[in-house]
């Protein structure tokens, strides 16, 4: 039995080996941020749809866990170049139930972006904005 237990584990170290190319980028984590001209009126509002606190805050920005990623917040005064507000990136978030998402968002008064969740092939989506105007898109399989 030891001897399978042993034969198991060479093969998992091999498969893992092999798909592991030692020039890859090993990323330990992933995060994002959207700015801000408003950093508490941007807490208190994706406090609300993420319905929980940040694990980091200081004067410049707020840190959300989402899903294992750092999804946050920066107040665009703290930046060292200009950063436009509204339009720097679409972070966009899997949900289980985008149909249940879009009405649990939409009865917290949330800008929603699209009338109704949109239906391309096997995907549900909808999008929202913050109070900077940032686009977040939702998603479900």
């Amino acid at each position: 039995m030891a001897f399978k237990v042993r034969i198991a584990v060479v093969f998992l170290v091999g498969l893992f080996a092999m798909n592991a190319r030692s020039d890859e980028m090993q990323v330990q984590k992933f995060g994002l941020y959207v700015v801000t001209s408003d950093l508490q009126a941007s807490r208190q509002f994706y406090e609300k749809i993420f319905r929980k606190a940040p694990y980091v805050t200081n004067d410049r920005l707020v840190g959300f866990d989402i899903a294992g990623g750092l999804y946050a917040v920066f107040a665009a005064q703290a930046a060292d170049r200009k950063i436009d507000k509204g339009n720097s990136a679409v972070p966009y978030l899997r949900v289980e139930d985008a149909e249940r998402e879009f009405a649990r968002l939409s009865s917290l008064n949330v800008t929603m972006l699209d009338k109704h969740v949109v239906q391309e092939g096997p995907i549900k989506l909808f999008r929202i904005a913050d109070p900077d105007g940032n686009m977040v898109e939702f998603f479900s399989l």
